[in-house]
């Protein structure tokens, strides 16, 4: 079947959806979107801790911190005005020495930078009264964190970006590309639709979008062989437990991050095995904190983007949290979930870039967290970039 649009995206995680929705809802209707799995967001998007990040992390003048920061608005808005389940509960980054009460001093200093208000180091004591759980000398408090349900939210981006579409059928899945043709003008989109009866479809387009999350590289491949980038992927595994009476966490709670270099080269922040509790509607529809808690994710550098073997043993993740959440005991913990993220080698921001030799496509390259939180602001980014 051969059609004709002026905008194409390939890839339906969040960014995909976030850029679709973008573009609708400035009122172009001529896009089309396409995605291999049989549903949306079922990579990278689906497999997260549904922290909704606050953007001090990140040096000052990135992308990731200033997406971050935007999105981080654009998110709580939009999870507010659409049933989103969520809940600004607040970050702890905490330090259980004096090495790491230091390395606070620099996170204050960069959320001042990047424009974040109320972030302060607090006591000990203070920790306790927010987290009596918690034994800590000190952390880092950042109040704009927080949870959401992000499956919920890349359903619901679906659903209002196909309700403002003219042919909703064309953000499609189950719809893989597998060969790109560069033109002068224009693109051509060979895909092959595996959903019911198999069809090839044959797209042309004036704009192309790779938001293709984990296989965001190879699909810019297909068009420049000039990309002088290297992907790389972590498995990130998660453990959990269930909030008991003398057991609980109601908020994000962080170690202080440390510089991972990978053994192939390249590196990237680690933020550590981090607690953070679920977030659910009760039986009268408000959203509260749920009674599972994460616990994750450590990573392991694997070179298969669904390699999604358990190898880590939960005394690994006991022990991630244990110096500073004594109450917990290594029996209470129990698998969680596994997923996969993409990198780009030796980069160390997001890489929102016109491709060199056709500047009409734009490719979205090593989109890990905060992707997630930013992707509002992606979206907008991006539909900005092409206006």
């Amino acid at each position: 079947m051969n059609y004709r649009f002026s905008i194409a995206i390939i890839g339906g995680g969040v960014l995909g959806l976030a850029v679709a929705y973008t573009f609708l809802s400035r009122g172009f209707k001529d896009i089309v979107l396409l995605e291999k799995n049989n549903g949306f967001g079922l990579e990278q998007s689906g497999s997260n801790s549904g922290v909704i990040h606050a953007g001090f992390l990140y040096e000052t003048g990135t992308l990731m911190a200033k997406l971050c920061v935007e999105g981080t608005e654009l998110l709580y808005a939009f999870c507010e005005k659409n049933g989103v389940p969520h809940k600004q509960t607040g970050k702890l980054m905490v330090a259980t020495n004096e090495e790491q009460e230091k390395e606070l001093q620099k996170y204050v200093k960069l959320a001042e930078n990047n424009g974040l208000q109320d972030v302060s180091i607090i006591s000990g004591k203070e920790v306790k009264k927010l987290e009596p759980c918690l034994e800590v000398k000190s952390a880092l408090h950042i109040p704009q964190s927080g949870i959401f349900d992000s499956s919920t939210y890349v359903s619901t981006l679906y659903k209002k970006a196909a309700a403002m579409h003219d042919t909703p059928d064309m953000l499609m899945k189950s719809c893989e590309v597998v060969r790109i043709e560069p033109k002068q003008d224009r693109f051509t989109l060979h895909a092959e639709q595996s959903r019911g009866d198999k069809q090839n479809w044959h797209l042309d387009c004036e704009i192309l979008i790779n938001a293709a999350g984990l296989y965001s590289w190879d699909i810019a491949k297909m068009i420049s062989l000039k990309l002088p980038y290297e992907k790389q992927y972590l498995r990130g595994e998660y453990y959990q437990f269930n909030r008991r009476d003398n057991l609980f966490i109601n908020m994000n709670v962080y170690p202080v991050p440390i510089l991972v270099i990978l053994p192939d080269g390249g590196h990237f922040l680690d933020l550590g095995a981090h607690l953070t509790p679920k977030v659910g509607p009760d039986e009268r529809g408000k959203t509260l904190v749920a009674k599972e808690i994460l616990i994750g994710p450590i990573f392991t550098e694997v070179h298969n983007p669904e390699d999604f073997r358990s190898t880590i043993d939960q005394s690994v993740f006991y022990q991630s949290v244990g110096p500073f959440l004594p109450s917990l005991k290594e029996e209470y913990l129990y698998k969680g979930h596994t997923g996969i993220i993409g990198l780009i080698k030796d980069q160390t921001d997001f890489i929102i870039l016109r491709d060199e030799s056709y500047p009409n496509c734009i490719h979205l390259l090593g989109m890990e967290s905060p992707a997630l939180t930013a992707s509002l602001a992606i979206g907008k980014f991006v539909a900005n970039t092409i206006s």
